[in-house]
C-alpha cells in the first residue's frame, strides 16, 4: 500500500545507524512495547497516549511502529519522556496516512552524537518494566463516543523504523500490545448532579461545597450546580439536594 509519509523530524545518520545493523530478531516474553486502555470524554479536543515497555536488559537503541484509528484520532506530535529523555541524543519519526488508519514510525538511539563525542556505548535505558518512552499526542476528531485502537504493528518490513529493542549490535522483537482509547458520551444532565455519577446524594452537595469554596474543578456543565436554576450557583444550591 502506497504510503505518503509527512516527516516530523528526520536525519538521515540514523536511518543509517538502525538499518545497517546485523539484527538478530528474538522473541522474550518479558520484552513488550505496549500502551495502556483510557477513556475521554467525547468534549475533549486531545489525548495523551503514553509508550510504554519492558525489557529485561539494557538497550542502546529502540524503533516503533504504531498504528492508530484515523476515523477518531489524529496524531500531532510525539513527546519524548522518562527513561528515554535521560539517554537519547538522537531520534528521527515519520508520520504516515493510509486509509482509515494512520502510521507512526519512530526511532531512538542513545548516546549518539554529531559532534566531537561521537557515540558513547555506555549510555543505555537500564533495563526494567513500565518504563515511559514517549507520548503520542492526539487530536480527537470523532464525532460520536466509540472505541479508537492504538496498536504496535510492523506495518512493512522496508521500513527503517520496525519494533525493535538493540543492545550493542544485537536486535530483539519485543510482544506488541494493542490499547483502546475509548471516547465516551457527554453524561446524562441532572440538576444537581454535580459529579455526574446520575446519582442524587450528599456526595453532590459536598462536591458543589468544594467546588465554590475548596478549589475542587466545576464539572464541565456548570448547570449541574444551580440546583434551583436560578442562573447562578452558591452554598445555599448544595443544600437543595436530596441527601
Amino acid at each position: 500500500m502506497s504510503r505518503k509519509l509527512r516527516i516530523q523530524c528526520a536525519c538521515g545518520i540514523i536511518i543509517l545507524v538502525l538499518a545497517s545493523g546485523s539484527f538478530t530478531s528474538q522473541l522474550f516474553g518479558q520484552n513488550r512495547f505496549f500502551v495502556d486502555d483510557q477513556s475521554v470524554s467525547i468534549e475533549d479536543s486531545t489525548v495523551r497516549v503514553p509508550v510504554l515497555m519492558d525489557t529485561t536488559q539494557n538497550r542502546h537503541a529502540l524503533s516503533i511502529s504504531v498504528v492508530y484509528d484515523r476515523t477518531r484520532l489524529q496524531f500531532t506530535s510525539l513527546d519524548i519522556v522518562g527513561a528515554v529523555t535521560e539517554t537519547a541524543d538522537w531520534s528521527v519519526g515519520q508520520s504516515a496516512d493510509a486509509g482509515s488508519e494512520g502510521v507512526i514510525i519512530w526511532s531512538f538511539v542513545m548516546g549518539l552524537n554529531t559532534g566531537a563525542e561521537g557515540f558513547d556505548p555506555n549510555k543505555v535505558i537500564t533495563a526494567g518494566n513500565g518504563l515511559e518512552m514517549a507520548y503520542l499526542n492526539f487530536d480527537i476528531t470523532a464525532s460520536e463516543a466509540g472505541a479508537a485502537f492504538v496498536r504496535f504493528e510492523d506495518v512493512n518490513p522496508a521500513l527503517p523504523a520496525r519494533n525493535r529493542m538493540v543492545f550493542e549490535a544485537t536486535g530483539t522483537s519485543p510482544i506488541l500490545g494493542q490499547g483502546t482509547i475509548t471516547i465516551v458520551p457527554l453524561p446524562e444532565f441532572i440538576r444537581g448532579d454535580a459529579n455526574e455519577d446520575t446519582i442524587l446524594d450528599i456526595v453532590d452537595a459536598m462536591f458543589s461545597l468544594f467546588v465554590q469554596f475548596g478549589g475542587l474543578s466545576a464539572p464541565a456543565c456548570e448547570d449541574r450546580l444551580d440546583v434551583d436554576d436560578n442562573g447562578s450557583f452558591f452554598s445555599w444550591d448544595a443544600t437543595k439536594i436530596p441527601w
